[in-house]
């Protein structure tokens, strides 16, 4: 990602940390937030409420390592397993969560806070795991193998075991992303074989639904409110959508210069951010804009 990409997707989801009001009223700086030593890009994938950024970093040779920047300690390198990684996910605590590879070449799910060794947290029983989210209690959401290979969603707290939280009646499932309730979110095939987005509580996984003319989906986040954002197809074209429990899903819709779009992000008062054929943009209430 060239490097006034990554400044703009910052600033993006920094404007869904704004306290309640009109965003017309505040000002904006974009910081460059550089590269870890002999890596050449940054991919920044997620921010805290308190403006820490985690991601990933790629070096000459195409090999990625995970990174945790905060306006205090600059960029830092995630690592201590292996020598590849990435991250994904990072609480208000400033635990950090992705995935490195380990010296078989596989995948697999950690936990990393500043000033300690990074953790495995294991998998299903197989061979890999990837672990997508951390909420500020901690609780760890992903993907991990079985012992048939199948991927399986997951969720962790603490020093307990992986949760396999099953599919919508498929062979496979992924969980993306928790709300401060504990609700999860992410995808699974159904028993037709349709990637469907689901969202996950009291133990019981609920599929979302499709957009019109549609045959996948896939939820990405959820907020406190339990509404959700991600992406599916709509007439074969990838459209952005947000549901809510009394609407269902809607389409977003793209740019005007666009023909697809995602949905990646979405905080409590429903500010959306996302990209559509490349842009960042940032939805508030009806309104889709570029940044």
């Amino acid at each position: 990602m060239p490097r006034r990409n990554l400044q703009l997707f910052i600033l993006a989801l920094g404007i869904c940390l704004l306290p309640a009001g009109d965003l017309r009223a505040h000002w904006f700086e974009i910081q460059d937030l550089g590269v870890l030593p002999t890596t050449v890009s940054a991919y920044p994938t997620a921010i805290n409420d308190a403006g820490m950024v985690v991601g990933y970093c790629r070096d000459g040779l195409n090999r990625n390592h995970a990174f945790f920047w905060s306006s205090t300690g600059g960029m830092v390198g995630v690592g201590g397993l292996g020598e590849e990684s990435e991250a994904y996910g990072v609480n208000k605590n400033g635990q950090v969560v992705g995935w490195y590879k380990n010296s078989a070449g596989m995948k697999r799910a950690f936990l990393w806070i500043q000033g300690q060794d990074m953790i495995d947290l294991g998998t299903l029983g197989g061979g890999e795991s990837i672990a997508w989210a951390i909420d500020d209690k901690g609780r760890i959401v992903g993907e991990a193998q079985q012992t048939d290979g199948d991927w399986r969603a997951f969720s962790k707290s603490g020093r307990s075991r992986m949760k396999n939280l099953g599919t919508l009646g498929g062979s496979w499932s992924k969980a993306l992303g928790i709300n401060k309730n504990g609700q999860v979110v992410g995808q699974s095939q159904n028993a037709q074989g349709s990637p469907r987005a689901f969202i996950w509580k009291s133990n019981r996984m609920t599929d979302l639904g499709l957009l019109p003319i549609g045959f996948w989906s896939s939820a990405q986040k959820v907020n406190a409110q339990g509404e959700v954002v991600g992406a599916g197809d709509k007439d074969e074209a990838k459209h952005a959508f947000l549901w809510t429990k009394n609407d269902g899903m809607m389409d977003l819709g793209v740019l005007q210069s666009g023909s697809t779009s995602e949905a990646r992000g979405i905080n409590d008062r429903t500010l959306v951010v996302g990209t559509s054929s490349g842009v960042y943009f940032l939805r508030c209430a009806s309104l889709l804009m570029e940044p």
